[in-house]
């Protein structure tokens, strides 16, 4: 095993190194020295990018940095841990969020366009066997005011549905999203880093034929800055094909059972960044925000004939307050 002589590594670097180097101090008898142990490497944490939608290290860091200066004179040495705290509990402190009220709130629904050439057809030998299709979203095709919405009427609350077709097909049948349009203080702050945090705070459900799928439980959202109010009302991308940033590989739900069903309770907090399309600028002070959750596409239905999805959600928007 080879030895170091004459080697004292400075601190942090003995702390990289943890028990995987023994140290022995000089002395008058003999010169500093280190070897190596049979401990393995500690492993050292990747950083959370700062775009992480659940990086609130970044937001609060964020806060300090561009709010007032007495926030970076060192008077209030918690203040980090205070900002996070209160994240964690929902607890909103007005010294540093403001949560504007929409002027637009809408359900829009979007109907697919459906190539039932994209997969392999069934099977004719086998009456019961069915197939996948591609169903592809670009623009909603409807719309009403969101206090029209129900779960179990039309128009839907967010969310999708779809069935096997005369064909023995499986396609989507409709995708609704939630769309609200903010008015936000036009900002001068040069970062690209600027954000908005979300609350959302309800329930997903689902009903299938005999199972489910985690993905259908998983909210889809999406902001886009605008430079007038009427651009951001006309807004009208689908994100029924937005891949769920917002994915819990963890998350239990019920095992395969005829006439399926499941409810999943929401209550996150998470961040969006304004720089994400048209940014959070000096020039554009109107947010649309987006709410569902992802559609099957004709493809994501766990080997349902039919399946539905409804997206019940309570959403608050925050942005820092001293940004007026």
């Amino acid at each position: 095993m080879a030895r170091i002589t004459h080697f004292n590594p400075p601190a942090d670097v003995a702390a990289l190194l943890g028990d995987t180097l023994s140290v022995n101090k000089a002395s008058k008898f003999a010169s500093a020295s280190a070897y190596p142990t049979n401990h393995k490497l500690k492993p050292v944490q990747p950083k959370m990018r700062w775009s992480n939608p659940y990086n609130m290290g970044h937001v609060a860091d964020w806060l300090i940095q561009f709010g007032p200066a007495s926030w970076r004179d060192g008077s209030r040495p918690s203040l980090r841990t205070e900002i996070l705290n209160g994240i964690a509990r929902r607890s909103f402190a007005a010294e540093f969020w403001t949560a504007p009220a929409p002027v637009t709130d809408r359900i829009e629904v979007a109907y697919p366009t459906v190539d039932r050439t994209a997969h392999p057809p069934p099977d004719p030998a086998d009456p019961l066997d069915t197939a996948n299709t591609d169903c592809d979203y670009s623009l909603r095709s409807a719309y009403w005011p969101f206090s029209q919405a129900s779960a179990g009427g039309w128009p839907p609350l967010p969310g999708w549905a779809g069935a096997i077709d005369a064909n023995r097909y499986f396609v989507d049948t409709w995708h609704a999203q939630r769309s609200l349009t903010y008015p936000f203080p036009k900002h001068s702050v040069g970062d690209e880093r600027g954000f908005v945090l979300i609350h959302l705070q309800g329930s997903i459900s689902a009903n299938a034929e005999e199972s489910g799928l985690k993905l259908w439980f998983t909210p889809s959202a999406a902001v886009h800055f605008f430079s007038y109010q009427s651009s951001a009302d006309g807004f009208s991308e689908s994100i029924a094909e937005n891949w769920a940033f917002l994915y819990d590989g963890n998350l239990a739900i019920p095992p395969t059972n005829l006439g399926w069903s499941h409810t999943q309770p929401v209550d996150l907090v998470f961040q969006l960044g304004a720089n994400l399309s048209n940014g959070w600028s000096k020039t554009t002070g109107w947010l649309n925000l987006k709410l569902s959750t992802r559609a099957p596409c004709g493809i994501y239905r766990a080997s349902n004939a039919w399946a539905e999805c409804r997206v019940n959600l309570n959403v608050q928007v925050y942005r820092p307050s001293f940004l007026t």
